[in-house]
């Protein structure tokens, strides 16, 4: 539990913290740009795009701070001369005959993205960057922005960003008829990918993950608040939804702030914290101030404690440090500041319950296991406060894993302080909690891309995926079942392969990490800060070993350089099989130890260890 006497998740503790991101970036501010040089790789939107986020998303995390309470005691940067090169850089974006313009929008380009930040961030800091532009200034902002009208955007949380520009040129009195028809049309293509209880699926990626909260609860809160008095029946709905998400995404972090490592775009960092922030703006309390507070605290802390920056002090791609690794190819230099919108908060009051409530405790700082039906996950607490997502229900469209890699989506589970591997090509499979298929000659590898849940409660959770590809004909039919019991996982795969095909399953991969393989088939990792992985293999794996990356080859692991694996592997199989596996992960010796089996089938598996006493698991094996 933190003490709030000590200025931590005080209002001036983020206000500092907002204004530390942006030091560097004032640094590289120059008179007459209309862009911030930050140093990083380009992305596949090419030169003008990358041009443009340089500066779109600072822009936001500037907008915030500016609009911010500030102490004037404290020293500060000069918000003046911030405020006065942001407008000078929209002077010079807008207008076609400057050096600096930002370029046109077409159809399914990156723009898009970008003009709506620029415009949440006229909204937010109106005074400071809309209202002393000059009218012809204003004028082609405006001319910038209409360009959106009627555009092709991807059909998934982008279609927020032409409401978002929408809005603002019927706020600023330069809308078009036919403009608020186009709106609703938007929000209803939004709201049919509403799937349940506040969840939504990403359109046409077909996935669950952060962009619940990156995106949808973002802007549809957003949106709420800014301009949804003329709409308040849809006001209400998005308001109900996010009071469920809310809640269930509050169980996402760890005690530590980290979040749970599923999905895309993880460079965002702390990006998804600013929506319990805005909730408040739209009188949700589904999560209380002093809850919210804490984890949007935790969060940010975790993350501006470790070597985030790259060499001029920005923001860098990756996790806990730089890991150009992690990027996804719309990925450059400025998109880790997509991590502004975990500032919303300075758009409270600095008197708001949020800030002035006591210290408190997050779900993940006691015992929990919460199962949420919507996106097949069971998230729960282990360790000293890690949390873990058991994942009954990943999912990817084809086009998402051929790009991204279906791996961000499919594991058998994520957990916080172990990390997980990322994949040097979106078609290569990392091992780690990942059931994979390959054919009998090892030359082709499938892992799981759509997931069925069938069973989520506070015991088990039971799905059906298929492994394979219709291009090769390669198909695999897998039935999985998931138990747990403290720091452990219980695994059980039915597979049904159509052709001769080998299996293999791996455990945690540890950071820094070796490890041998033991006589009885038991391999243990040990990693850094005392963290260790076990792979215990019950039934159907005929090999067990320990993979360690080579020196020659590239980084595979979230927060450091080197890993080790273990992973256990059937011979080839040809008729259906049971595979039954236990996992661990975490920094207790005693619990570590491996499991006695005192009965494996039937329907039934029962289990004695020295420290954790009896386990008994009925329906496990399909």
């Amino acid at each position: 539990m933190t003490d709030r006497a000590n200025d931590f998740g005080s209002y001036d503790w983020f206000v500092a913290k907002a204004e530390a991101l942006l030091t560097p970036l004032a640094e590289l501010m120059r008179d007459g740009d209309s862009v911030i040089p930050i140093d990083g790789p380009p992305s596949d939107h090419g030169e003008m795009a990358d041009r443009l986020e340089s500066v779109a998303r600072p822009m936001l995390l500037a907008a915030l701070w500016l609009g911010a309470d500030r102490d004037p005691t404290r020293p500060m940067l000069d918000a003046d001369r911030l405020a006065t090169w942001f407008r000078s850089a929209i002077e010079l974006g807008t207008d076609p005959a400057s050096g600096g313009y930002w370029g046109n929008l077409s159809n399914h380009h990156q723009h898009a993205v970008e003009m709506a930040i620029i415009a949440m961030s006229l909204g937010i800091a109106g005074p400071a960057l809309w209202e002393p532009l000059a009218d012809d200034t204003k004028r082609r902002v405006a001319a910038w922005f209409a360009q959106i009208r009627g555009h092709a955007g991807y059909r998934n949380n982008h279609l927020f960003f032409d409401v978002l520009v929408l809005e603002f040129l019927h706020a600023i009195g330069e809308s078009r008829p036919g403009d608020d028809e186009a709106i609703d049309h938007l929000m209803r293509q939004l709201e049919s990918m509403h799937m349940g209880d506040g969840w939504f699926i990403d359109g046409t990626n077909e996935t669950y993950d952060h962009y619940n909260a990156y995106a949808f609860h973002t802007y549809g809160l957003y949106w709420a608040h800014a301009f949804g008095r003329r709409d308040p029946e849809r006001v209400a709905r998005w308001r109900t939804w996010a009071s469920s998400f809310l809640a269930d995404y509050a169980h996402c972090f760890a005690s530590s702030g980290e979040p749970a490592p599923i999905g895309r775009s993880l460079t965002y960092r702390f990006n998804g914290v600013g929506v319990f922030a805005l909730a408040f703006l739209n009188d949700i309390d589904s999560v209380k101030p002093a809850v919210a507070c804490e984890l949007c605290a935790r969060c940010i802390e975790f993350f501006t404690s470790r070597p985030i920056g790259q060499s001029q002090g920005c923001l860098s791609i990756g996790w806990t440090d730089e890991f150009q690794g992690i990027r996804e190819p719309y990925s450059c230099a400025g998109s880790p500041y997509w991590s502004a919108k975990g500032f919303f908060m300075l758009a409270l009051g600095r008197d708001h319950a949020f800030f002035t409530s006591p210290a408190t405790q997050l779900p993940a700082d006691g015992p929990f296991t919460r199962p949420i039906r919507t996106p097949g996950w069971v998230v729960r607490s282990v360790g000293g406060g890690e949390v873990e997502i058991v994942n009954a229900g990943g999912v990817c469209s084809p086009g998402a894993a051929a790009r991204f890699g279906s791996w961000r989506w499919g594991r058998q589970a994520y957990r916080t302080g172990v990390g997980v591997l990322i994949a040097p090509k979106a078609e290569v499979t990392p091992p780690d909690l990942a059931l994979v298929a390959r054919t009998a000659d090892g030359k082709e590898a499938y892992d799981r891309v759509s997931t069925i849940p069938a069973r989520l409660d506070s015991e088990m959770a039971q799905s059906f995926f298929a492994l394979g590809s219709k291009a090769t004909g390669f198909h695999v039919n897998v039935e999985s079942r998931v138990a747990w019991n403290g720091d452990w996982l219980l695994l059980a795969f039915r597979v049904t392969p159509q052709q001769p095909a080998i299996l293999t399953f791996g455990g945690f991969a540890i950071a820094d990490g070796s490890g041998d393989v033991s006589s009885d088939g038991v391999a243990v990792v040990s990693g850094r800060d005392g963290r260790q992985a076990v792979l215990q293999a019950l039934d159907g794996f005929e090999t067990i070993d320990v993979l360690k990356r080579s020196p020659d080859a590239p980084r595979q692991h979230l927060y450091t350089d080197d890993h080790a694996v273990a992973t256990a592997s059937t011979g080839e199989l040809s008729e259906p099989a049971t595979l039954v596996a236990l996992v661990y992960a975490g920094t207790d010796e005693a619990a570590a130890a491996p499991w006695s089996v005192e009965t494996i089938g039937d329907g039934e598996i029962r289990l004695t260890h020295a420290t954790l006493g009896e386990w008994s698991v009925a329906g496990l094996v399909p």
